[in-house]
């Protein structure tokens, strides 16, 4: 399970991610595989509200497998995921897995935390 991200609003920000298989510990071959990450106010939201939205592609990007076969992946977060944010504010975020065959997977499940970043947010 990932733990809560904390980013600071109006800056860059990556997250470097490791899927592995929570039976044998093994890592999991990204191959193949689209993620999508939400942040929302309220979890429940549908993912259409979310404020916050990264994907493997190909319309909306920001996250990259970095080395697919061992598991490796990286989101990407900009200044203008957090611009219209106040600080702080505290998203719950998932992290979605859709395979080859059209099935969802929800992988991963937490907060999202923007913090200041200077005395100017």
């Amino acid at each position: 399970m990932l733990s809560a991200i904390i980013i600071y609003k109006n800056k860059k920000a990556s997250i470097n991610i490791n899927f592995t298989n929570p039976d044998t510990g093994l890592p999991v071959d990204l191959t193949g595989l689209r993620f999508e990450f939400f942040a929302k106010h309220n979890y429940n939201d549908p993912d259409t509200s979310a404020v916050v939205h990264k994907s493997t592609g190909p319309i909306v990007t920001g996250i990259t497998k970095v080395d697919p076969k061992n598991g490796w992946a990286r989101i990407d977060f900009l200044p203008q995921d957090t611009v219209a944010l106040p600080v702080p504010t505290v998203l719950g975020y998932k992290i979605d897995v859709f395979d080859f065959r059209g099935r969802t997977l929800t992988v991963a499940v937490n907060t999202l935390q923007i913090i200041s970043g200077s005395d100017n947010d």
